[in-house]
């Protein structure tokens, strides 16, 4: 039997970030030919997909990039879709969709816009080469021989006083962009501090950033769902009104960002950060693959 060379296993493990028993397996078949077990682990990889695919142009997997300029002024989030997990783990695909960021946000930044569709993103170009997007995109499908695609692209508002922080998910799954207004543009920011309303964006559960964009409708449904729920435990309830409008002033706070405790300290209040540099939050994005 053919024994495993380690250093061409780790090579292998490291290039594919295909699990060790597929990358030990992939060169005890091919006799420790790196580019032949390299080639089978693709073609398994493309093999499963197929077979998970619910149409030709479903594209599962996939990275979320979530960035902001260094003056913090605005912030790019986007997908870069494929079919298999083999694609989206590996160099090339990752240092494409870098590539993409930052040609994306330097595109925002210089021009100075709000929207962009995907159609218009996939036209710019990028000045150290002069490619498109759609051409990088399109060189690496012809590598990999999988369909790729940019997909859910977020740009944050620009304003003069306002600041934008981007975070990322170690595992690329999750990004946030969080916009908030400076109320007072003398005020000298930490934003290292700052990090961590993105943070708690992107962990917690915000169906509003202030209790200012609470809607009456939300108010109203949320209340019936609290009934409803009170009296199907005890339709002769007393009170119950009463009951409803402390519930809800609770729910409210809960889904209120700005009226949250930090999920990584239920010491700190979101509100605390907030006001310590004169700060309201305006818009945010999240994005979960």
């Amino acid at each position: 039997m053919v024994e495993v060379n380690k250093t061409l296993l780790v090579k292998l493990r490291r290039e594919t970030l295909a699990p060790f028993s597929a990358c030990s397996e992939a060169l005890i078949s091919s006799n420790n030919n790196y580019e032949e077990a390299k080639k089978a682990l693709f073609s398994k990889s493309i093999l499963k997909a197929k077979s998970n695919l619910s149409s030709e142009n479903a594209l599962p997997e996939g990275r979320v990039l979530s960035i902001n300029s260094e003056d913090y002024t605005v912030g790019v989030m986007f997908s870069l879709r494929a079919q298999t997990d083999f694609v989206t783990n590996s160099a090339g695909f990752q240092q494409t969709q870098c590539t993409i960021g930052e040609t994306l946000l330097n595109y925002v930044k210089t021009n100075d816009i709000n929207t962009l569709s995907i159609s218009e993103a996939q036209l710019i170009r990028d000045s150290r080469d002069n490619l498109t997007l759609e051409d990088k995109i399109l060189s690496l499908s012809a590598i990999t021989k999988e369909k790729i695609q940019l997909a859910e692209l977020w740009i944050s508002p620009r304003g003069r006083d306002n600041i934008t922080l981007s975070y990322q998910h170690h595992n690329s799954k999750l990004g946030v962009l969080l916009t908030l207004k400076k109320n007072n543009p003398s005020t000298t920011i930490d934003y290292a501090e700052l990090k961590k309303l993105a943070l708690h964006y992107a962990a917690a559960d915000s169906t509003f950033l202030t209790e200012d964009q609470v809607t009456t409708a939300w108010v109203n449904a949320e209340k019936q769902k609290l009934r409803e729920n009170l009296l199907s435990k005890n339709p002769n309830i007393p009170n119950l009104d009463s009951i409803v409008e402390k519930q809800i002033r609770k729910i409210i706070s809960d889904q209120t960002f700005s009226s949250q405790m930090f999920i990584l300290d239920s010491s700190i209040a979101i509100s605390t950060l907030l006001s310590k540099y004169d700060l309201t939050p305006i818009w945010a994005a999240k994005l979960s693959l």
